[in-house]
């Protein structure tokens, strides 16, 4: 999808630069709770594949079951919750769009967004099939990405599904793992199947094996932390092993799960809450086997393996239940009555043979399950409406290239570019030296001397020394000398000496001149200039710019329209509301200035303090009592704050000053005298625009040696000095402050 970069870019216009630090855990802990979240589904299924398929038997009460737990226990209310049957591409796509104007409203009304897309149905290596229709994974993969979500999970159960998580290069690996939490943004695909595998359906649980264990996941069975919430990552743990598990002995054979993750932020998202369920069964921890829960109309409501001493406990609707509990060599029976707010255990029963289940193929029977790369790129470029023609030759003109030969859009493997060349698509590379154009996607290399242009996606690279320019989105990377520039999304790297300009970058923007994205997830460098409209991750320049924060800043100058919620380090730094600063001139417009004035055993001071959230800075004046000739001091430092309960801060800082004597005289005599004054105070605010503070002190001192040994700050110095060489002395002493902070 199209997104206006500049537009983004023009409301956040300025200089920055910041240097990084970690703000303490425990300071992170006093943030301001999160927005509320607004969660949207649309759970569609499919049991008619098109007329070579078999006729599927359960897409639709998967999608039924999916739809029905996010509804019981995924927060989904009201019509945020859309299931719909055997669709076609018209009503998909109306619907999609539909979605979208309401999740707009609801971020104009600053609520957090999450979205889940579940399909149950055909589908191969090309694309999804409803009927006679065919929607390309890119163009699935687009709906979703187009999404004003700060959350999107995509959920298919079809054969080849992988496909979907191939085209951004995920892969089958162990699960991932991260903390809970409502923090997070980005995307997440979970497929019930690899690239070339089939998904199976069971006339046994009269469902597909991947949907069964993910319902049965999120109703409590994956919550192996006991914390009465289930989060993606156990989700997907718990389904990815319960259906390799269970169709490893299957005529199908054994069906892998993949996934592709592209979360940002310090969590995980929480799938379902089962302690907002109406009935709670509760599976004693002496069970132990496969336990099988089924409704009163037969359907299996939940399944998981039950290890000995674990108790678990899953969120159903009231009624009536019959179990099975199952073990090698025997199975035992039951039946519950679930009551509205009442928690049922469920103990041992008596044991009974199993015997095994046949199950369904999901796709073409009679299609080869082994298929090789440039057979599948064939038929997805039949599919898309292309020629395949392997090479295309243009000297100076696309009127007069090898192409025009053949009818209709034609996609080349290679294509060999002079002064200007222009192909419809590439699966492979193409070359020249001047100016090279694609109309709709490419996938593989571009590489020329002068510019580079593709109206579509590129996945893969474009390398040229004048210009490279993508439509939509960038998968790969985009290099060159002159400038970048990207539609839509970067999911890679855009380097070049000039300019990179982009929607959403996730991966690396780095320049010599300047870089420019929407939402930033990950790093930007410049020489010169960053500008973001929303960061999570790292910023480094002599300018930085954003609307939003949730990292670093690192230059000369920064700058946050908005919050800045992580660090800012840099000459001049500024934010709405900023967290955490580190510069010389920082401010804060939420925090404000205060004012401070205290009393140590060095001398009097008065300072300006520059207040973030957890963080102050100091530009102090001090007055030192040296005997006959009194000092004046000019000092900075940085400190941090904690806040307590009854108005109590605990705050932490160290302020070096420079202490000058005869300062009735313009320059100063030449003595060098430095100080370190690190504090350790209790802060007491009884009204916002006064408090009082007090504690301990530190003192390091370094001074330069003269005939007279009494121009020195600190009443007990002379007891605590210690030469160094022949001409500077050093001492350290411990000491105290009290004092008064106003506004």
């Amino acid at each position: 999808m199209k997104r206006s970069v500049v537009r983004k870019a023009c409301r956040v216009l300025g200089l920055y630069l910041s240097l990084a630090a970690l703000v303490p855990a425990e300071l992170q802990a006093a943030e301001a709770p999160p927005a509320q979240t607004r969660r949207f589904v649309l759970a569609v299924g499919a049991n008619e594949g098109g007329q070579e398929r078999a006729l599927l038997r359960y897409a639709f009460s998967d999608a039924g079951a999916f739809a029905r737990v996010m509804r019981e226990l995924g927060g989904v209310l009201g019509d945020d919750g859309v299931l719909l049957e055997q669709p076609d591409r018209a009503l998909l796509a109306t619907t999609f769009a539909a979605l979208g104007d309401r999740m707009r409203k609801a971020r104009d009304r600053q609520e957090r967004v999450e979205f889940l897309f579940y399909y149950s149905g055909h589908s191969d290596e090309i694309g999804l099939r409803l009927r006679e229709d065919l929607i390309p994974y890119k163009e699935v993969r687009g709906w979703i990405d187009g999404l004003p979500a700060d959350v999107r999970i995509g959920v298919l159960d079809s054969c080849a599904s992988g496909n979907m998580t191939r085209l951004k290069g995920g892969k089958r690996r162990p699960p991932f793992l991260v903390d809970a939490s409502s923090a997070v943004r980005g995307h997440a695909f979970l497929t019930s199947s690899s690239e070339s595998e089939a998904a199976q359906e069971s006339d046994q649980i009269r469902a597909s094996f991947f949907t069964h264990y993910l319902v049965s996941g999120l109703r409590g069975a994956a919550d192996v932390s006991g914390d009465g919430q289930v989060t993606l990552s156990e989700a997907y743990r718990f389904a990815f092993d319960e259906t390799l598990a269970r169709t490893e002995a299957t005529s199908g054979g054994a069906q892998h799960p993949a996934y592709d993750i592209r979360l940002a932020g310090t969590g995980d998202v929480v799938m379902t809450d089962l302690r907002e369920t109406s009935a709670t069964l509760a599976i004693d921890p002496a069970i132990e086997g496969r336990v099988f829960i089924r409704d009163s109309e037969g359907r299996l409501a939940a399944e998981l393996y039950k290890p000995t001493g674990r108790a678990i406990e899953l969120g159903l609707s009231p009624g009536k239940y019959a179990i099975r509990v199952e073990r090698p060599e025997l199975f035992a029976r039951a039946e519950v009555t679930l009551a509205e707010r009442v928690r049922t255990t469920l103990g041992p029963e008596a044991l009974v043979p199993d015997e095994r289940e046949p199950a369904v193929v999901r796709g073409n029977p009679n299609a080869a399950v082994d298929r090789g790369p440039a057979d599948v790129a064939e038929d997805v470029a039949k599919a898309e409406g292309y020629t395949v023609v392997p090479f295309a030759f243009t000297l100076v003109s696309p009127d007069a290239d090898t192409n025009a030969a053949v009818k209709g859009p034609v996609k080349n493997s290679f294509a060999l570019t002079g002064a200007y060349g222009r192909v419809a698509a590439v699966d492979g590379m193409q070359l020249g030296f001047g100016v090279q154009r694609i109309d709709d996607s490419l996938r593989g290399m571009q590489l020329t001397l002068a510019a580079n242009v593709v109206s579509g996606d590129v996945d893969g690279m474009q390398v040229s020394i004048g210009y490279n320019g993508a439509e939509t989105f960038v998968e790969g990377l985009q290099a060159s000398v002159g400038a970048n520039w990207a539609g839509g999304r970067v999911e890679g790297a855009q380097a070049t000496v000039g300019a990179n300009i982009a929607g959403d970058v996730r991966g690396l923007q780095a320049s010599a001149g300047a870089n420019v994205a929407g939402h930033l997830y990950g790093l930007q460098a410049s020489a010169a200039a960053n500008v973001a409209a929303q960061v999570d991750g790292l910023q480094v320049a002599v300018s930085n710019t954003a609307d939003e924060l949730d990292g670093l800043q690192i230059g000369v100058a920064n700058v946050v329209g908005g919050r800045a919620g992580g660090l800012q380090v840099g000459v001049f730094n500024y934010a709405d509301d900023a967290d955490a600063q580190i510069g010389v001139l920082s401010l804060s417009k939420k925090h404000g200035v205060s004012g401070q004035v205290w009393v140590a055993d060095t001398g009097i001071y008065t300072a300006l303090r520059l207040n973030a959230a957890y963080t102050h800075s100091l530009l102090s004046i001090g007055w030192h009592p040296a005997g006959d000739d009194d000092g004046i001091s000019l000092g900075l430092g940085y400190g941090v704050h904690v806040p307590l309960p009854a108005g109590w801060f605990v705050e932490l800082d160290a302020t070096f000053y420079t202490v000058l004597y005869d300062y009735s005289g313009i320059p100063f005599d030449g003595e060098d005298t430095n100080l370190v004054q690190a504090r350790l105070m209790a802060r007491y605010a009884p009204m916002e625009a006064l408090s009082f503070f007090f504690g301990p002190t530190f003192n390091l001192l370094s001074h330069q040696q003269s005939d007279d040994h009494g121009r020195r700050p600190g009443l007990s110095y002379t007891s605590h000095r210690t030469e160094v060489g022949d001409s500077t002395e050093l001492a350290m002493w411990p000491g105290a402050v009290v004092g008064l902070q106003f506004f």
